[in-house]
Formats: structure tokens, sequence, C-alpha cells
């Protein structure tokens, strides 16, 4: 036996998957094109989804897009000028310049990396507050009225300060970046509503910092000749007070001949003086550098100046050692012999010497290399590529190379000391007056040759300071630009368009999957329950056929144009109505069905136009057929039909001792009868609960072929309920759109709860438009 579940199906209602129809497929197959049936039924499920929610996606795009035109034709126009810099990506480092290890030594050239150049551009307070302070000097753009916007405040009640300017700078207006991965060049933009203001605020950036860099690489210099400057001004001073004393002595003693011993020790005391003075000169310049530089390394990398030691320091010392005490040997032969200077080779021992100072300061020079490689090790930096070091590799080189240096001007300024210790040792033994003239001509001498050596050394200096041009080149000045850079609004348009629809797809996909009403035949079948059949919503057929009028004339009385089967039995939508009666007719095999109820869920589901369109079709069909109007608390059979008030009716049949005739009941359509409700009552309830209805029924099952019952909403009263057990088939109408699935649920448990024979739905008002696809699978729901 066939559940009541299953049912025949409506031809009307192809039963197999919508791949199929189209694409002509087998069930478990794959349609042409390839695309297997399944995810062709996830594709129509996803349209479908989106079918439903069109105007959700409509609206949302219209209502984006508008905010967004309204925006961007709103909002002040944003421009942007930049200037381009160029930066010297290497410098160069010499490895003992003092020890001679400069001519002919190995240079290294390191690649600054532009990252920390942008990286100062964008954070540098000083920088930004000395252009903040330019600009609050100016007022406004040069050459023009108009008023600077970054001086304009946002609270009218809050000053602008130097450094609420300056923020503004680093955070709105002023951005840096490289401009190209090959390319040593930085982009400096600035941005302002104002053309000329971002020009100008682009150039005072770039004025800022090509001033600061020359200002920074100039440091080192500044340092140094400060020193020498205070060196010279104090040997000045000693030169002039020594010349004084001498004076004084020869007008004092007389002239005095010092002896030959005296002279000469104290010729080479002041020649050995002078060279120390000098070494000590470089000495202190090189400490001073050295210091700039930890002090320079320590802001970027406190860490790395403590690390900075190596194996090959203890090797470097002795060989520095060694080359002072050879330096100090070369004295004595270059005094007597200056020839020997430009060449060596006229005194074997001189030569000697020459050649091992050759040697000794080129393994000085290997082991600072090697030195260089080991600290940079240490800190992480790969030396065989030199395109991946930074400044701090650069300036722990540099740092390296000025503490080797130092290293041998501490052993040359020691030899030395030594050698003047024992000068004066020599003469201890001269006369006391010979002696103090021979030491006051001594120390005239060695500050005149220190001073004039301070006085090259600070030339030397102030030149090297005032040529310092710095690591950058401004290559490119900004300009007031012509057009805007911001709003873009073709961009703006076709963005906010985009996520108009994105965003109302989301949401109408949102509003459907939360949308527990049914639409579609599929919704139906897929929660279990058997269709029987679909009606079309029969406004656009009334108003294409009748011109929207709620009634028609019909042998002499007005009906109601929804009873289409009357006024128009050949109309394509008749044909629902027909498919219907036969599907309820065969929905029972075991019996032939004679009593029919009609029940819906809620008011406003097309329950009652159902159920007499039914009665129509099944009147049509040649059998005696009778509507009876079971809705006692909302009749309207009476109105669809066009009968007389007061017609006698359901509740009159039962209250009547005897069943009356139903002739009086006739419509003059033929094999139909209709009765209506009848006389009002107190509580509808009632009547349908007495044992009068059974009786009345089977009195009318022996006067008629088929009873359709049109019952009140199942979940507004019990009258449904009570009926459902007195007939052969209950029929529950779904309105397309309107009826949720847990209304549905309830109804048909209502039902079934009290051993209704439930044989299935009938969806009503469904359309093609509802959803995605239907137009081609439900080709018979279309007008003509």
């Amino acid at each position: 036996m066939r559940s009541a579940l299953e049912g025949p199906q409506n031809p009307y209602i192809p039963v197999r998957p919508l791949g199929e129809h189209l694409a002509g497929g087998q069930p478990g197959g794959e349609p042409h094109g390839g695309i297997t049936h399944g995810a062709r039924e996830q594709l129509y499920t996803i349209l479908d989804l989106v079918y439903r929610g069109k105007w959700v996606v409509i609206v949302s795009f219209l209502v984006i897009l508008t905010l967004t035109t309204v925006i961007t034709f709103t909002i002040s126009p944003e421009y942007e000028s930049y200037g381009l810099v160029y930066v010297d990506a290497k410098q160069t480092s010499e490895v003992g310049q003092v020890i001679g290890i400069g001519e002919g030594g190995s240079q290294w050239f390191f690649p600054r990396v532009l990252n920390n150049e942008v990286v100062i551009l964008k954070q540098s307070e000083e920088m930004a507050e000395n252009v903040a302070r330019k600009l609050m000097a100016l007022g406004k753009v040069p050459d023009t009225d108009a008023p600077l916007t970054i001086l304009e405040p946002k609270d009218p009640e809050e000053p602008v300060t130097l450094q609420t300017v300056a923020d503004r700078l680093q955070s709105t207006y002023i951005t840096a970046r490289q401009e190209d991965f090959e390319v040593d060049v930085l982009r400096i933009t600035a941005t302002s509503t104002v053309p000329a203001e971002a020009a100008l605020l682009a150039n005072l950036y770039l004025d800022e910092y090509e001033r600061r860099n020359q200002q920074t690489s100039r440091e080192r210099y500044v340092a140094s000749r400060r020193f020498l400057e205070a060196q010279e001004s104090k040997l000045s001073k000693e030169l002039i007070r020594l010349e004084s004393e001498i004076e004084a002595y020869m007008d004092r003693e007389g002239t005095i001949a010092p002896e030959t011993a005296a002279t000469q020790a104290a010729g080479q005391i002041t020649l050995l003086e002078t060279k120390r003075d000098e070494a000590v000169v470089d000495l202190q310049v090189t400490r001073i550098t050295l210091a700039s530089l930890e002090a320079e390394l320590g802001k970027i990398e406190p860490m790395m100046v403590r690390r900075i030691a190596s194996s090959a320091r203890g090797e470097i010392k002795t060989k520095l050692d060694r080359i002072a005490e050879l330096e100090l040997a070369q004295i004595p032969y270059v005094s007597r012999h200056p020839e020997l200077e430009q060449d060596p080779s006229g005194n074997p021992d001189y030569l000697k010497i020459v050649q091992e100072l050759a040697r000794l300061r080129q393994e000085v020079a290997q082991l600072a290399k090697q030195e260089v490689t080991e600290i940079l090790a240490i800190g992480g930096v790969d030396v065989s590529d030199p395109s991946g070091q930074s400044p701090i590799a650069d300036m722990n080189r540099q740092i390296i190379e000025k503490r080797i240096e130092i290293s041998g001007l501490e052993a040359k300024v020691n030899q030395l000391d030594q050698r003047i210790a024992e000068y004066e040792a020599e003469l201890q033994g001269i006369p006391e007056q010979l002696m103090d003239l021979a030491q006051l001509e001594r120390a005239q001498k060695s500050t005149e040759s220190t001073y004039l050596f301070v006085l090259e050394k600070l030339h030397e200096a102030r030149l090297a300071e005032e040529s310092e041009p710095g690591y950058i080149e401004v290559i490119r000045r900004a300009r007031s630009p012509v057009e805007p850079v911001r709003p873009n609004k073709k961009l703006n348009l076709a963005i906010g368009g985009f996520l108009g629809v994105v965003f109302g797809l989301v949401l109408a996909i949102i509003s459907v999957l939360i949308d527990k009403r049914l639409y579609r035949p599929e919704d139906l079948r897929k929660k279990g329950f058997n269709l029987l059949g679909t009606a079309p919503n029969l406004l656009p057929f009334i108003k294409a056929t009748f011109g929207g009028a709620a009634a028609a004339p019909f042998e002499g009385r007005q009906v109601s144009t929804r009873l289409v089967p009357l006024l128009a039995p050949h109309a394509p939508v008749v044909e629902h109505y027909r498919q219907m009666h036969t599907n309820i007719q065969f929905s029972r095999p075991d019996l032939v069905v004679q009593t029919i109820l009609v029940a819906s869920s809620c008011r406003g589901e097309g329950r009652t136009t159902t159920a007499a369109n039914l009665a129509l079709v099944m009147a049509e069909s040649g059998r005696r057929t009778l509507l009876v109007d079971a809705d006692l608390h909302h009749p309207d059979m009476h109105t669809l039909f066009g009968l007389p008030e007061g017609m006698p009716g359901l509740v009159d049949f039962l209250a009547a001792p005897r069943p009356a005739s139903i002739d009086s009941l006739a419509t003059g359509v033929k094999g139909l009868y209709v009765m209506p409700a009848g006389s009002a009552v107190p509580n509808p309830a009632v009547p349908l609960s007495s044992p009068r209805v059974r009786e009345l029924i089977q009195y009318l099952r022996e006067q008629v072929d088929v009873i359709v019952f049109d019952s009140s909403p199942v979940l507004t009263g019990t009258s449904a309920a009570l009926l459902a057990t007195q007939c052969d088939a209950t029929v529950l109408v779904t309105l397309a759109g309107k009826t949720e699935e847990q209304e549905l649920e309830q109804s048909w448990t209502t039902l079934k709860g009290v051993g209704a024979m439930v044989v299935g739905l009938l969806l009503n008002g469904f359309e093609p438009a509802m959803a995605h696809g239907y137009k081609y699978k439900y080709k018979s729901y279309k007008y003509k």
C-alpha cells in the first residue's frame, strides 16, 4: 500500500532533478558540459537564493552607490607633490692611515640601507619641528593669499602649537619611501588640499633633510676641529712665553755658547719631543673621532660597541710596538742624511729598517682585515655579500680602524717617551747654566714645531668640515600639482558599486537563509511532504481577463472572479485544479475518496478559493459535488458564488430534526451544490462537535458523489481537526511566500494527532518568479 506521504506525482510538476530537465541527463550521470548533477544543483540553489533576494541586492547597491557618490563629490580633493633625493650608497674606509697602510691599502665600499633613511624621515622629531617652525613663520603659502591648512586649528579653543604642527607633518602630510628597489633614490611626498601647499611642504622637508644630512656628516669633524683650535691657542701662548723667558735669560746671563754635547743632546730631545707631540695630537684627534663614532653607534645598537673585540688584537699590538721601534730607529739616519727618505738604498742598515717596516705594515693590514671580518661576523653581518650590509656595519669597521690606529699611536708615543728619557739623562752631566739655556731653546723649538704641526692639522680639519657635502643630493624638487590624487571618482564609484553588490548579496543570502517561509515545491518535498499540486497566483490572470474586478456577472448574479473554472473554464490556470482533483482522487488506492476536507494553517492562504475551484472542476467532470462552507468563524463561500444572505446552510442542516433536501443548494452550475455556513452561532465549535455532524455527512454521502469541506484554519480552532476525522482525505493548503515551515509542521502534527488522513499538500499562489530557474522547469505555470 502506498504511503500517504508518497502519493502520485503531478505531471505538471516534474520530479526529475533540475539538472536533468535543463541538460537532458540521467539521474546520477553527468549533464552536458561535464558538470556533475550535484554541482549543477548547488549552482541553482545559490542562484535561487540570489534571485529570491534580488531586491535586497538592488536596494543595497543603490544605497551604497549613492552614499559613495555623495561622499566622493563632497569631500575636498587632495593633491600630492613629491621630490626625489639620491643617496650615495657607497662610503669608503681605509685601515691604518697613520701607520702607513693607507697607501696602496685595500678599500671597501659599503652601501647604506635606504630603509634606515626612510625611518629617519618618518620619525625624526627634530626635522619635523624645524619644518614646523618655518611654516609657522610663513603663516601662508608664499606668493599666494592661501592660508596653510596645516596651521588651521581643529578646535577653536585650542591654539596650534609647534608640536601640533610637527605631529601633523609626520602623521598626515609627509610620507617617504624608496622610489625603486633597483635605485638609491628616496621619494618624499607631501599631501594637502591646496596644491601649492603640497609643493611647499615637500620642498621644506627636502631642504631640512639635506641640512640635517650635512650636519650629521660633519659632526665627526667638528669635535676634532675644536680640539685643534684649543691646542693652537695653547701652543701660541706657550711660544710667546718661551721666547720671553729666553730673552730674559740672555739679558741676565749674557751670551752663552753651549757645548757641542749639550747642543746635540738638546737637539735630539727637541726632535723627539716634536715627533711625540705630533703623535699625541694625532692620538687625541683619533680618540675624539672614535668617541663620536661609538656614540653614534650606541644610539642605534648599544650592545654592539661592547662586542668589538677579536683574536687578532694581541698580535696587532705586538707588531705595532715593533713598528714604533723601527720608526724611532729611522730618525737618526734621516736627521743626518735627509736624502735617505727618497732613496733608502744609499745606506744598507737604513734599507733593512725600511724593508722590515713594509713587511710589518702589510702583516698589520692583513690582521686588521681579519679583525674586521670577525667582529662583523659576531654582529651577524655577512661580509661576503656587501649588498646586504648597513650603516651599522660601516660604523663598526670605522671603529675598528680607529682603535687600531690608536694602538699604533700609543706605541709610538711610548717609544718616543723612552728615547727622550734617555737623552734627558745625558743632559744631567752638563753644567747647570748650559743645561738651563739648552732646555729653554729645546722647549722653544719643540713647541714651535708642534705649533706648526697643529696649524697644519687644523687647516686640514677645517677644510674637511667645510667640504663635506653629505651623502645625499636633491635631484628633483617638488612642483605644484595640477590634478588631485584623491578622490579617484571612477575608482570610488566602481568600488562603491562592487561593495553594494557584495553587501547586498550577503544580506540577501542571510535573509533567505533565515527566512522560514516556504516558496517552492522543492521546499515542501525536502521536508518530506507529499505535494498534490500547485496553484498559481490568480491576480495576474484576473487583472488580464477581468481588468482586476473582484466580481463578474454569472446567470444574473455577481460571482467572484477567483472562480476561474466557472468564468473561464478553458484558461490554462484551470488545468492546475484539474490536476489537483486527479491527484486527490488517486491519493488513496484503498477506497474511493468521497469526502474531502480542505484546510490550512492560518487565514489568508487561499483555502476557500482552492476548495471552491476544486469543487467546480469535480462538478465539471460529471460528478455530483457538494461544497460545504464549514468555516463558521469567517464564512465566505456565499459571497464567492453570489448566493443570497440568509440562505439555509450547514448550521441549519445540523439543527433540523430531519435532513432537508439538497435541491435548495443548487447553484445553477451543472452538478454543483453549495452549502453555505448558514445561521450565525455564538460558539462555532459547538455545532461541529455534535454527533449530528456524522449523521449529516452520512446522509450527504448518499445524495452526492463527492463532498468538499472548507474549514476554518487548523491553528485557530478545533473545527478543522473535528471535521478531518469524518473525511476520507484531508488536504492542507499552503501559500507560497507566506506559510512558514513551523506553522505547516504544527498543522500537520495536529491533524495526524487526531487520526486524520492527510493525503498531501496544495501549494497555492506559486509563481515562477519566486525562484530562479522555475520558468524553465514549470512552463505550465505561465499564463497565455
